[in-house]
């Protein structure tokens, strides 16, 4: 019975989480003391460009210039399916390598994540060099997801029709927690600040495709079914990577 009430209690999330587009992505956060900075640095490029430079277990470093976890690394690998994982470097080679130069060095804040990207509702036009990323993470009203997507259906169409140009990624967390808020996550790739203070001009081109006045109940209606946002700025560090800087569309479809 105990675990017929968790599951219950679990079941809004599961029941989006099953939706994966199986293009899934591991995200660590690793924090490090000034002191170890050298180090870890070092130790980790050298690290992913021996055991993670290519396929799903190839990774891509990146530093958070803004939020709460400013200055700590995001360490990103992937994307592939689950089964990806299964065959992940694993040896004692690898393991004895990150335990004895890396993570013996990192602080006390890390953690991990899973999110699947759904190409639906994301936009990757064309091939790209990624720089930075301007990423918002989402916390859903429980039993609101299907409403949510449903609202980014219709922003991701104003992109394709009206914007073509903006490249984005939409994704689900596959393993949330109710008190983490971080439900979706939604990444702009950008390579300079100035994109920043640009005005795309989607509200106007909202109401262009829906009608006057649509843009406006469509953000109420995201207020209503959303309850909490948070946002950072990532920048990719090629020297601490496996993966380089280019993205292949073809690869997020």
């Amino acid at each position: 019975m105990k675990k017929l009430v968790y599951l219950f209690l679990l079941s809004p999330i599961i029941a989006f989480s099953q939706a994966g587009t199986e293009l899934i992505f591991e995200i660590a956060t690793h924090s490090v003391s000034r002191d170890n900075v050298a180090q870890v640095e070092h130790a980790m490029g050298a690290h992913n460009k021996k055991y993670h430079a290519s396929g799903a277990n190839g990774v891509r470093v990146y530093i958070v210039q803004s939020g709460h976890d400013s200055g700590k690394y995001k360490w990103v690998m992937g994307p592939g399916p689950w089964s990806a994982l299964d065959t992940r470097p694993a040896d004692d080679s690898h393991n004895s390598d990150w335990t004895a130069n890396v993570e013996r060095y990192l602080g006390e804040e890390n953690n991990a994540e899973y999110i699947s990207m759904d190409p639906t509702l994301s936009r990757f036009p064309a091939d790209f060099n990624i720089d930075k990323l301007f990423v918002r993470y989402v916390d859903v009203v429980r039993g609101k997801m299907d409403e949510a997507k449903e609202i980014l259906k219709k922003i991701t169409r104003v992109y394709t029709e009206k914007i073509p140009g903006e490249t984005y990624g939409i994704y689900f967390n596959e393993i949330p927690s109710t008190s983490a808020g971080r439900d979706i996550t939604i990444v702009s790739f950008f390579d300079k600040y100035a994109w920043m203070g640009k005005d795309d001009g989607f509200n106007a081109k909202y109401d262009e495709i829906f009608g006057k006045g649509s843009v406006e109940a469509m953000w109420e209606q995201w207020q209503a079914v959303t309850q909490a946002q948070e946002c950072e700025i990532w920048e990719y560090q090629e020297e601490l990577s496996g993966l380089p800087p280019l993205v292949k569309a073809a690869e997020r479809k």
